[in-house]
């Protein structure tokens, strides 16, 4: 546990929400909602591990918190998102325990106060945690620098569901400013990159990549384009499948040699 560093770094936590109810409670009463459920193997060798200020990223780089590139695969475009933010499930004040179970929603995917979000891997290339799926009808993937969240495989261990997800896990989602961009994919072509006119730049960011030959647009509140999904996605959607393309079970690892730019 010493190589770990100290359970409770100076963190920005749950900065980054959207639910002003969660932004508003204290670090350890949160903390103590996200663990009811802890699994036994670790109770007493874990907890959740909030993002420090300060990360050591996937290329062994010590960055701020707010420099770290997230990514976030989602159907609902960015006439919802740039708008409103990664608005997560379950909104109310009052959750149930499975609701604000970090484990259960690692695990399962299910209903909760958590947006999730996947670390870019970084050696040498860049690699992306990719849903299977993404190839299939209209995709964004969704470029996010935010402050706080949880490191999903730091706080769970060897009981991580699946790690090779990277996932950052955030109580309440996620702001609209911290949002940088998204790349519209249609069956696995990319059309377009947004770019966000509010997101909050913490400067010394890479270059958002693109071909010369995608279109770079900055979205408007009701873009003419800025809405574009599936058909029978919007008329099969429920609530419960916004988070479907994050589930860590249906995805895998790709380079970019064999996804979208990213």
């Amino acid at each position: 546990m010493a190589d770990r560093g100290p359970p409770n770094p100076i963190t920005n936590g749950i900065q980054a929400a959207v639910l002003e109810w969660i932004r508003s409670l204290d670090l350890e009463l949160i903390s103590l909602l996200l663990s009811r459920s802890w699994p036994m193997s670790i109770l007493d060798i874990s907890e959740p591990r909030w993002r420090p200020t300060e990360v050591t990223d996937t290329d062994n780089v010590v960055r701020m918190d707010r420099r770290q590139r997230l990514l976030r695969w989602d159907r609902r475009p960015p006439n919802e998102i740039f708008l409103e933010g990664f608005v997560p499930i379950v909104t109310r004040e009052n959750p149930d325990w499975e609701e604000t179970d970090l484990y259960g929603f690692s695990k399962n995917n299910h209903p909760s106060v958590f947006v999730s979000t996947t670390k870019t891997q970084r050696n040498k290339k860049k690699y992306v945690w990719t849903p299977r799926s993404a190839n299939r009808g209209i995709v964004y993937q969704y470029e996010i620098y935010a402050p706080g969240g949880v490191d999903v495989n730091e706080s769970l261990l060897h009981e991580s569901p699946w790690p090779n997800q990277m996932e950052v896990a955030f109580p309440g989602g996620i702001q609209n400013i911290y949002i940088r961009s998204a790349r519209e994919l249609q069956d696995g072509r990319i059309q377009r990159i947004w770019r966000n006119p509010n997101f909050l730049d913490p400067g010394e960011l890479e270059p958002i990549a693109s071909s010369s030959r995608t279109p770079n647009v900055i979205w408007r509140i009701d873009h003419p384009d800025g809405g574009h999904k599936d058909p029978d996605v919007r008329s099969k959607r429920s609530t419960s499948s916004d988070d479907d393309l994050m589930y860590g079970g249906a995805g895998l690892v790709l380079t970019t040699n064999s996804c979208a730019p990213l």
